[in-house]
């Protein structure tokens, strides 16, 4: 006669949210450690992770031709070609030009490497 033992039960979860778009395991399978049992949806948070990275790269690119723009007019100051008032309207546009470049990677927690 042979007889059968019980499985141990587990619960299961997703370390975040999502819409659950597939579901391989069923009630009952054998499943190992590394089964891919379920996988959720991530089109909207790829979408956001999408934004703020561009975001972050023309915040960049914008600093970038801040910083050549401040420093083009310094060097035409020496030689008379701009005012001192152009140099100064140059940095305060954009007053990240003269910063460490942190940018917003401390507000989205999205950093390029």
């Amino acid at each position: 006669m042979a007889s059968c033992a019980q499985a141990p039960i587990v619960s299961l979860g997703f370390e975040v949210a999502g819409v659950l778009t597939s579901l391989t395991a069923t009630e009952g399978m054998r499943v190992s450690a590394g089964d891919v049992l379920a996988q959720l949806g991530i089109d909207r948070r790829q979408a956001r992770l999408d934004a703020a990275i561009a975001a972050y790269d023309r915040v960049v690119a914008e600093r970038g031709q801040a910083e050549a723009r401040a420093d083009r007019i310094a060097s035409l100051i020496k030689d008379g070609s701009a005012s001192q008032q152009d140099y100064d309207d140059a940095r305060v546009r954009y007053p990240s030009a003269g910063s460490g470049g942190e940018c917003c990677c401390r507000t989205t927690s999205v950093c390029a490497a």
